[in-house]
């Protein structure tokens, strides 16, 4: 828990919104391979100057339309679940304003008289209705940094010490998002009319301070453990024998596991169900697949997978119209394949004319012996069609 609190295992994970903590913590170690190598006047140094106001403004840019995207929100909510939802949002986001102004002019002066002695409580209000506005219009902490910093600036605090400090304590110290946490978990209480007593309101407490000091490394944490928990379950279902327990055993653990995790466990089950002959059982499982992976490769192969299977079992109208369905979708330089898979499967369902138009296609678009090939699968196709025609027109007598 502590060190994914701190650390990431893979590098692309450090550019996650989830990992900020990680990714200052290999921020601070790359400034120190840059000082090392000469400091502000190497190149590095002068890029990374440079990206950060570009970045800064860019982020400043988000803010000033943030409040419209919020207030959108809202508005839909209020248009999907009505009156109620208006009147019971507005006690509960009142107790939570109450709460926080409290909290604001009693804890946000000591912590001023800390940090910047006697007087410092005035200088805070004297800067703080900008940040606060930001904040308020954006609901986020971490947007809120770049108003932040230039407001520590003209206080008088240290350019160094806000650009440490302020990045990590819109990760760590996040006592506004413990309170907001506790008024949405009463606000929905309320809403669906269940108690809320004493002993639920400490447990969401400690939850949500848990949550907000150490949500990070926790969520990593507990992904990681789900996913060596189902792994392990693989492991113990893939040394079974193949037959129609595995079958089971690999679907019901699809069914309990993370959403996140169903594409590895089902492209287990595929290979149980097709190694055992079970097509329903593997175009079921391509079909979840392709579901949970709809907008990523993994998913567009899982559709022609559930295709395939489908027609191996019989079902060639359903193969087929997933077939045409994908054409529509898939990459042009994947069509020749799927045209081919989709001229086939027609032929096996006895569809002779789509087949073989199918194949004149495939033909049209190629040249030399490719093409020639195609021209005699359509040919062989009609071929087939004109036998079919001839045994459907022939007696009953002469059938048998």
């Amino acid at each position: 828990l502590i060190v994914n609190f701190f650390t990431k295992p893979d590098f692309p994970e450090l550019w996650s919104r989830r990992a900020i903590l990680p990714l200052l913590v290999a921020g601070i170690l790359f400034s120190f391979g840059v000082q090392m190598s000469g400091g502000p006047e190497t190149m590095t140094a002068k890029i990374l100057a440079d990206l950060t106001r570009v970045l800064m403004n860019v982020v400043r840019l988000i803010t000033y339309y943030a409040p419209i995207g919020f207030f959108g929100f809202f508005a839909s909510l209020v248009a999907t679940h009505g009156a109620d939802f208006v009147s019971n949002y507005a006690r509960a986001i009142i107790v939570y304003y109450v709460v926080s102004f409290a909290y604001m002019f009693v804890f946000f002066p000591i912590y001023a008289r800390f940090g910047g002695g006697k007087g410092g409580a005035k200088v805070m209000f004297q800067h703080l209705l900008r940040p606060a506005a930001v904040s308020f219009g954006t609901c986020s902490s971490v947007a809120t940094i770049p108003t932040n910093m230039e407001v520590s600036e003209k206080t008088g605090i240290s350019k160094d010490v806000t650009e440490i400090v302020l990045p990590m304590g819109a990760t760590m110290h996040m006592d506004g998002s413990a309170m907001g946490a506790i008024i949405k978990v009463a606000f929905l209480f309320g809403m669906f009319g269940l108690p809320f007593g004493t002993g639920k309101a400490i447990i969401a407490i400690v939850v949500a301070l848990i949550l907000a000091l150490a949500g990070t490394g926790l969520y990593r944490y507990m992904q990681k453990s789900e996913q060596e928990k189902v792994q392990t379950q693989l492991a113990r279902i893939q040394q079974q024998k193949p037959d129609a327990a595995q079958l089971k055993a690999l679907e019901d653990l699809a069914a309990g596991t993370p959403e996140r995790l169903q594409p590895a466990v089902n492209a287990v089950l595929v290979q149980s169900a097709l190694a055992q002959g079970k097509f329903e059982v593997a175009a079921a499982a391509y079909g979840r697949i392709a579901r949970d992976a709809a907008d990523k490769p993994l998913g567009f192969a899982a559709l022609l997978g559930q295709a395939g299977s489908l027609c191996n079992a019989g079902k060639y109208d359903e193969g087929i119209t997933l077939l045409q369905s994908a054409i529509a979708k898939a990459p042009v330089n994947a069509r020749g394949q799927i045209n081919l898979m989709l001229a086939e499967a027609a032929a096996r369902a006895g569809k002779y004319d789509l087949s073989a138009k199918t194949f004149d296609e495939l033909a049209g678009g190629r040249e030399g012996s490719e093409a020639d090939y195609y021209r005699q699968r359509a040919a062989d196709v009609r071929e087939l069609e004109k036998q079919a025609k001839a045994e459907a027109a022939k007696p009953a007598e002469e059938k048998k």
